[in-house]
């Protein structure tokens, strides 16, 4: 009958939860800037404006979680010198969420390590924490569904008193020629493809971290859920040369590819965010940032997880984008676009390779 037909439909398309997400929020009380090619301006105050616009849309929505993928105040505050200011002042912003503390999981990004040392108490209260201590963890918002938190600044150059720095700076020497040590040089002469990874905003997950993911996918494996990795580094280049990647995405790859347990990989940290499928029809969806938004416009997303599909509501910045569980490449590209929305990202536009930092 008609009625009960509709009745299934309507269950088809029903979320089993919702959740909210925004990456590169990058606050500064600061004038505007630009990126590091002048070709975008950056305005920093009107971030925590987005985020409240954001914050407003998901308490009308009843979302499950918040997911804030790092960068949450800009390294211009540490340069400032109001670093807790102006992380105090996002915060303020995610306290009005009906979302308590706990379904807010803020990740680690570059930004936030330029501002505070991994040991400082303000970051620790930030980020949680596993049992172990580490800042990547799991967690699961609803029966048959792991989120995984990866730390893509396990090895990493930006904090000194994080046992890393050295390995990394040798990892670096090995893989960029330049001097990475200098700010103002070029760090990617002679560099090609994925090579331009090898630059100091970036970082790697370690060994350990590593076996963790692998056993986290198994165990999902085992149970059939399905799973959804957050991170703030992408673990795919969204086009040919983007800069914008975790160093050893390669040996993630390797891991992420023996499970078919992955459905979506949830980025930041390139600014002009991006859009790939890869060859097993995991999407990789990196945010646009609310930083590049012109005056007035916004730039995040709730994200509707449905039994088939993640229906990706964007924002402003943000496209709309329906994503199927794990369907084939082909499928895939002719599903993602919704409503008529253009594709966001032709492959003719090559983004800005320095907006990443």
């Amino acid at each position: 009958d008609m009625a009960d037909a509709a009745a299934g439909n309507a269950s088809e398309h029903k979320p089993c939860f919702s959740f909210g997400a925004i990456a590169d929020v990058q606050y500064a009380d600061i004038e505007n800037g630009t990126n590091f090619e002048k070709t975008a301006i950056r305005r920093f105050r009107q971030s925590p404006v987005i985020l409240d616009k954001a914050v407003q849309a998901w308490n009308d929505e009843q979302i499950a979680f918040i997911v804030q993928l790092g960068d949450l105040i800009d390294g211009k505050s540490h340069e400032a010198g109001q670093s807790e200011q102006d992380l105090e002042k996002v915060l303020g912003v995610f306290a009005k969420s009906k979302c308590p503390d706990k379904d807010i999981h803020h990740l680690i990004g570059n930004h936030d390590l330029y501002n505070f040392t991994r040991s400082d108490p303000r970051l620790k209260a930030l980020f949680r924490k596993s049992e172990s201590g580490t800042y990547y963890y799991s967690f699961s918002p609803a029966h048959g569904w792991k989120f995984i938190v990866l730390d893509p600044f396990d090895i990493s150059t930006i904090d000194p008193a994080h046992g890393s720095a050295e390995d990394a700076w040798e990892l670096l020497k090995k893989h960029n020629q330049n001097d990475v040590r200098d700010d103002k040089g070029d760090w990617y002469k002679d560099l090609e493809g994925d090579a331009k990874r090898w630059v100091p905003p970036n970082g790697a997950l370690s060994e350990q971290q590593l076996r963790w993911l692998e056993q986290e996918l198994a165990r999902s494996e085992d149970r059939g859920e399905r799973v959804v990795l957050l991170t703030h580094l992408p673990l795919l280049p969204t086009y040919h040369g983007n800069p914008a990647l975790l160093w050893n995405f390669d040996e993630v790859k390797r891991i992420c590819d023996k499970s078919s347990s992955l459905v979506l990989v949830l980025s930041g940290h390139d600014h002009a965010g991006g859009y790939v499928v890869d060859q097993a029809g995991v999407h990789h969806v990196t945010l646009p940032s609310p930083l590049n938004c012109k005056e007035g416009d916004v730039a995040f997303a709730t994200v509707d997880v449905g039994p088939l599909a993640f229906l990706l509501r964007g924002r402003g910045d943000v496209p709309t984008m329906e994503l199927p569980y794990r369907v084939p490449r082909e499928e895939a590209v002719r599903f993602r676009r919704i409503r008529d929305v253009p594709n966001p990202y032709p492959p003719a536009a090559r983004h800005d390779p320095s907006d990443s930092a």
